[in-house]
């Protein structure tokens, strides 16, 4: 699997993957971060590796990046006055 991830990487980065289709690839990498800021994460959220802190921390950027999206969507769409959504679901 890891062999097909490197040979294909441009494409598989191009791709936004189902949610749990791609959690077993795991990229290594090096960083520098606050150390300060990594121990009161793991104080704060009881992870208990610096891994988990960082994974947890990209998810709920990530989840609220997406939210961001969202809100950014109201007021711009349109409602049609006249529809009923009970009646809709009556019609199921």
């Amino acid at each position: 699997m890891e062999a097909i991830a490197k040979k294909h990487s441009s494409l598989l980065s191009s791709i936004t993957p189902i949610q749990g289709v791609w959690d077993n690839i795991v990229m290594d990498t090096n960083l520098k971060v606050v150390e300060k800021l990594i121990q009161e994460a793991l104080e704060l959220g009881g992870c208990s590796t610096k891994r988990a802190v960082i994974e947890e921390a990209l998810r709920e950027y990530v989840q609220r990046r997406k939210q961001l999206k969202v809100i950014e969507l109201f007021g711009k769409i349109e409602y049609d006055d006249d529809y009923d959504y009970k009646q809709q679901r009556q019609q199921q």
